[in-house]
């Protein structure tokens, strides 16, 4: 296998009953990709399994995490490593009733949360994608762009942390509207959210600075 120089992130698996999760990955280019899936616990270290893919001229390629892993309740997150930055793809968890789509993708040292549900709770999650620890720094602000609360965290290298908004922040948190990290190394984030009545579910990647990159 040639050098591998690029690698994407799929932030999150939920793959226990009565939870599952697929990821796809997409070869958006004319030549052959070769790389690893290496699949992570919440406190990362060595991957618990890795697994060598190969993806045709833009080909796609769909991965149910239950049947392709052998201790998939153990994995929290994923990781490919290939020799081609020209690829695309998502995770999807799902039970009946409901299932969350969040892209892949490779960590930012700033990131901002869009949504807070009102009528429900919602979560946040990090994942720190680099081989050293890194210091993360959560506000939480009004409509208005006024700070309501803040916090900070420390994540080892690998670590993935979900916490929810509640246990996150000491402060009242009736004002806030979103969210926003800074850290010092490239972590991924994403939200989850569910409505009061149990009936909605829904997950929201972390976004950048901007909407053009």
């Amino acid at each position: 296998m040639r050098p591998e120089l690029y690698t994407v992130y799929f932030p999150h698996v939920a793959s226990f009953d009565p939870w599952e999760t697929e990821i796809a990955l997409t070869n958006t280019s004319v030549a052959a990709v070769r790389g690893e899936l290496k699949a992570y616990g919440p406190d990362g270290g060595g991957p618990i399994q890795s697994v060598n893919v190969t993806l045709g001229p833009l080909q796609r390629k769909e991965i149910t995490v239950g049947r392709f892993f052998e201790d998939p309740a153990n994995i929290a997150y994923l990781s490919f490593a290939s020799d081609s930055g020209f690829l695309a793809g998502y995770t999807r968890f799902y039970q009946p009733g409901n299932r969350v789509s969040l892209p892949a993708g490779t960590g930012a040292r700033v990131g901002w949360f869009p949504k807070m549900e009102l009528d429900g709770w919602t979560g946040i999650a990090f994942v720190n994608v680099e081989t050293t620890s890194a210091t993360v720094t959560l506000t939480a602000t009004d409509a208005n762009g006024n700070e309501v609360s803040s916090t900070t965290l420390t994540l080892t290298p690998g670590r993935k942390y979900v916490g929810m908004v509640s246990q996150l922040f000491s402060g009242n948190l009736s004002a806030a509207r979103y969210f926003k990290y800074v850290s010092d190394k490239r972590i991924l984030g994403f939200t989850v959210s569910g409505s009061s009545d149990g009936r909605m579910l829904d997950g929201v990647p972390c976004l950048g600075q901007y909407v053009y990159q």
